[in-house]
């Protein structure tokens, strides 16, 4: 599906979308209770939650939809165990569920499309390999139960491997010592996981860079509410700083969720943001360049790049090294898909320089990556463009251009 973006001015307010990285998480610590867990959430799951979701009958859980979201409950009888799980394009259901299986005994196969097949696994293989764990590379498969209490975990390329341990290990029946080998890139995403756990009666506790984790559960909530998205909803906030305003509501301002940081980087652009308990509002106002530092945000590197890409002078977005290791090659998505538009993007480093102003219509491919797509649909708000394979959003955002068009962006799909 091609979409064509008109150049438009936001207006009105929206809802923000689920968050899948929370979704992942409460999905995961509900799963093989013996008390059901109402997860409550407003909008639709995108496809990387469903991933998850669709792995949780071989944890020992049924899901229901009802009214407010969905129930996981505990699976009468023995448990089902689909030879395989289909992780699509989604590293956080992939190296959040080796973990589980490992840590439960379970083998498990996983399916996957061509652009989690290149995405770094390495280090989280070669560490449940030293733990006892038989790990295939074509399929990716583990078979085994992890063994041992001392984990020892590189933070360096992703935080999901320590957050996939960290939930895991309350399940092999030991009490556990995590420790880190290297600086933890992306911490704030081990604070929410942190977080959840305790919030589902799953014990750790972090000292430095060390984290003991606690054997078994304590009481589960009978509802949880899955927190709105700051990461999705940072690219329609991005957008009313260009053109319009608009206000989002189900945002937690005290979130653990480190794309919350977009407020920061857009009051400092010059646009006008205003925060009234959980509903935000953005106003396009005189932006300025700005010199935002991504490494613990790295979901924000692609709505920066829009934003500065319609600021005359010229923004750096710094630490964007990882973004070559997503869905697609970020940096170079960018650099090709901005330029395309008539920015200027010179990559310094693992830094973005981007000299923006005024840009011109032009068809845009996102290589299948649903964060350059929102990107470019937002960082054409002032000209227009059409976005080749515009239905790749629906990884993290299925609703993001109905959400365009409720607030005032004039889209068809062609």
């Amino acid at each position: 599906m091609d979409v064509r973006i008109f150049p438009s001015a936001l207006s009105g307010s929206f809802s923000a979308p689920l968050s899948k990285s929370c979704m992942h998480r409460a999905l995961l610590c509900a799963a093989g209770a013996d008390v059901p867990v109402e997860l409550s959430f407003s909008g639709t799951l995108p496809d990387d939650a469903l991933r998850t979701v669709s792995a949780l009958p071989a944890l020992g859980s049924t899901v229901t939809e009802v009214p407010s979201g969905i129930l996981v409950s505990p699976a009468d009888g023995l448990r089902a165990l689909p030879s395989m799980v289909d992780c699509g394009g989604s590293a956080s259901a992939l190296r959040f569920l080796m973990c589980r299986f490992a840590a439960e005994g379970i083998p498990m196969s996983f399916g996957m499309d061509s652009s989690l097949s290149v995405r770094p696994l390495k280090s989280l293989s070669d560490m449940l390999r030293e733990h006892g764990i038989e790990v295939g590379e074509e399929p990716v498969s583990v078979s085994g139960k992890l063994k041992g209490n001392e984990y020892t975990v590189d933070g360096s390329v992703t935080s999901q491997y320590l957050s996939g341990i960290l939930m895991a290990l309350p399940f092999t029946g030991e009490k556990c010592t995590v420790r880190l080998s290297t600086p933890l890139s992306s911490a704030g995403y081990v604070k929410m996981t942190l977080d959840i756990m305790n919030d589902f009666g799953l014990k750790a506790v972090r000292s430095g860079d060390t984290f003991t984790v606690f054997p078994g559960r304590g009481k589960l909530p009978e509802k949880y509410q899955v927190e709105g998205d700051w990461s999705g909803a940072a690219f329609i906030l991005a957008a009313a700083a260009i053109s319009g305003s608009v206000t989002a509501s189900d945002l937690d301002p005290l979130s653990s969720q480190p794309d919350r940081e977009i407020l920061d980087i857009l009051s400092a652009s010059g646009a006008e943001t205003r925060v009234t308990g959980e509903t935000v509002s953005v106003r396009n106002s005189s932006l300025r360049p700005f010199d935002a530092d991504a490494d613990g945000c790295p979901d924000l590197v692609p709505v920066l790049a829009a934003l500065a890409a319609n600021i005359p002078g010229r923004s750096v977005i710094r630490n964007t090294g990882r973004l070559r290791y997503k869905e697609s090659d970020r940096v170079d998505a960018l650099v090709k898909g901005l330029g395309s538009l008539g920015a200027a993007v010179e990559v310094i480093g693992e830094d973005m320089h981007i000299s923006g102003g005024e840009l011109h219509f032009a068809k845009v491919d996102p290589f299948g990556d649903h964060r350059i797509a929102m990107a470019l649909a937002v960082a054409s708000l002032r000209c227009g463009c059409v976005i080749g394979g515009a239905e790749c959003v629906d990884k993290s955002f299925p609703g993001f251009f109905g959400t365009l068009g409720e607030t005032g962006v004039r889209y068809e799909r062609i």
